[in-house]
């Protein structure tokens, strides 16, 4: 399953605030996969909730 195009919140590692918005891309480094939520990169560890398509 993918997450582009779905809205999430995430909490960035070292940052207290989460930011919300959607998935634009998707890439894999080191086996993990990182997202770009609005210009920011996120690890899957750090995605707190998804809104899925109803």
């Amino acid at each position: 399953m993918t997450y582009l195009g779905m809205e999430v919140t995430a909490t960035p590692s070292g940052q207290v605030e989460s930011i919300s918005g959607e998935v634009t891309a998707v890439r894999f480094e080191s086996g993990e996969a990182v997202f770009t939520v609005n210009g920011q990169d996120i690890k899957l560890a750090e995605i707190n909730n998804v809104k899925f398509p109803s």
